[in-house]
């Protein structure tokens, strides 16, 4: 029975797993996290004007293990510090003590971990609670709200705040318009405004600084500003130092081909958002990366005779909420309007759906 041990407790760890076990049964998994929860992150924008909505967000890594893998599978509370390829072996920290796990198969699933706390689990999902708390309590009593970075997280909470707390907020962007990647710019635009966010394109941030009431930040353009307070979404960076660098790119993301076998291995294979060629998305994760994964697992790890699928990032499809009236989206490359992107995401933000990644 092949041993697979899987690094990170996410979507990619737990997507990984629920994959493996549809594939096979004869597999022992070892899931490794720091974290004793998963955290569905995808809520978070709308957690900080709705704290109430919080607890239906985390989900026991235990109890989705022995669930998934009716008792063949274990789960680790644990931070990998070392890989050893040759060997097959992970080095992992538990309560402050190395230990050595032996592997036949390794997924690397670890993530990125964002600057401001409660947007991700950065290293467990008590902080990520205590940290998104904090955002919202903070959000309460400030007047004056800058969001740095115009990609989904960015527009999504500067809608929630500007709707539900009816608080001046400025978002700015860093690129062409909010949500430019996806050409969604215009109506994103047009939503975020009439909620009454100042939208400010093409001017970058260079210093943050805390200041007594609050924080002074200052702009590529050679501007700067006080506000009560700032939400950086721009800062995320991979959780891949315990790799070495033969596998991963300047950037520390881990460089694999196009079927998800890392760089240089024969047995190691990469997912979700620390991927070089990923788009760090669910959708990217769900559509893309998962097929390809089963497919190279069917051959790889189970030993089926399967025709071996090739991973292209999915930036085609993304729905983004502006509020809970509705935001905007693309399915397949075409535009979505407004009352489908609120039936299917911002009028509850998909929590109602979160156990299915996480049970």
């Amino acid at each position: 029975m092949p041993h697979v041990v899987v690094l990170g407790g996410s979507f990619a760890g737990c997507h990984a797993i629920k994959t493996l076990y549809g594939l096979s049964d004869s597999i022992e998994v070892t899931l490794v996290a720091p974290s004793t929860h998963a955290y569905f992150n995808c809520a978070a924008p709308r957690v900080l004007v709705e704290p109430e909505v919080l607890e239906k967000t985390f989900f026991s890594l235990e109890d989705f293990i022995q669930k998934v893998s009716k008792g063949k599978g274990k789960y680790v509370q644990a931070s990998a510090t070392n890989v050893d390829f040759d060997k097959n072996e992970v080095t992992i920290k538990v309560d402050g003590s190395p230990q050595v796990v032996q592997y036949d198969y390794l997924v690397i699933a670890t993530g990125s971990k964002s600057h401001d706390e409660g947007f991700k689990v950065n290293t467990s999902h008590e902080e990520a609670k205590k940290g998104i708390l904090e955002w919202a309590n903070k959000l309460k009593e400030s007047k004056s709200i800058a969001i740095l970075g115009g990609g989904p997280t960015g527009v999504e909470s500067a809608g929630e705040i500007a709707h539900d707390l009816k608080k001046k907020v400025v978002l700015y962007t860093g690129d062409s318009a909010p949500l430019a990647p996806w050409n969604l710019g215009e109506g994103a635009t047009k939503k975020l405004e009439k909620l009454g966010v100042e939208v400010i394109n093409k001017v970058r941030y260079t210093k943050i600084d805390k200041t007594g009431s609050g924080f002074h930040v200052v702009f590529d353009d050679g501007s700067e500003k006080d506000f009560d307070l700032v939400l950086n979404t721009t800062l995320y960076t991979p959780y891949s130092d315990f790799l070495p660098d033969s596998v991963k790119n300047k950037a520390g993301y881990v460089v694999t081909d196009d079927q998800l076998i890392v760089q240089g291995q024969k047995n190691v294979f990469a997912l979700g958002d620390i991927l070089a060629i990923g788009a760090r998305s669910i959708v990217d994760l769900k559509m893309g990366q998962l097929p390809v994964f089963a497919a190279t697992a069917k051959t790889h790890i189970v030993g089926q005779q399967g025709a071996a699928k090739k991973f292209a990032p999915v930036t085609s499809t993304i729905l983004v909420p502006i509020s809970r009236k509705g935001g905007e989206g693309r399915l397949f490359g075409w535009s979505l309007p407004n009352f489908l992107v609120w039936f299917l995401k911002s009028r509850n933000f998909m929590v109602d759906q979160a156990s299915d990644s996480f049970t």
